[in-house]
């Protein structure tokens, strides 16, 4: 056996199927269980068929949690959770940090548009970085929807120290652009300076 070889799996370990199982065949009454003249009963062995035809459909059903879980899941069913849950803009970023933002997306769609739900999302997709919402703390109002606003519009900035490289930068300012608020405007971390 070489040394690259895989390991022999223990039967144990394996997850058993269906027909192994006998999920079926226990359901029978006990008449059916004996064999007379040294053979199976035909509903046995009808059953045993069909456990051995189900296999594959009660396998996948079985595994169905684990194969939805974000933890768990194959890249392509992390992407399709994300998309369904409205994180769309997480495809560029790595599959860690896709796992984590579709493992917390209730919370951050109850966060959505908040400085909290900023630096949450910010968190979660970038762990090693050190970034900071800072919020202008503006407030505007009018009962005139066409009326000139005297003070500067709300906004916010991330900083971040030490600066990340030109391409993480670009995904942070992408990332919050879409989790800002609407009405409030975004300052981004200057590429250039980087």
């Amino acid at each position: 056996m070489s040394a690259t070889a895989a390991a022999p799996r223990d039967e144990a370990d394996a997850p058993r199927s269906v027909s192994r199982r006998c999920y079926l065949r226990r359901s029978l009454p006990g008449v059916y269980h004996d064999e007379h003249g040294g053979q199976k009963p035909l509903v046995r062995s009808f059953l045993e068929g069909i456990e051995l035809v189900l296999d594959p459909i009660v396998t996948l059903l079985d595994n169905l949690g684990p194969h939805f879980d974000p933890r768990l899941a194959p890249e392509g069913i992390v992407d399709g959770l994300a998309d369904a849950l409205g994180l769309r803009e997480t495809a560029g970023l790595p599959l860690d940090a896709r796992r984590r933002l579709v493992a917390a997306a209730m919370e951050v769609a109850a966060h959505r548009g908040t400085r909290e739900g900023v630096e949450r999302v910010l968190a979660l997709a970038f762990p090693d970085l050190d970034v900071e919402v800072e919020d202008s703390g503006a407030v505007t109002w009018s009962g005139d929807p066409a009326a000139p606003r005297d003070v500067d519009r709300p906004t916010f900035r991330l900083r971040c120290d030490p600066p990340p490289p030109a391409s993480t930068a670009r995904a942070l300012n992408r990332l919050a652009a879409l989790q800002r608020p609407a009405h409030v405007g975004y300052v981004p971390l200057d590429e250039a300076a980087l």
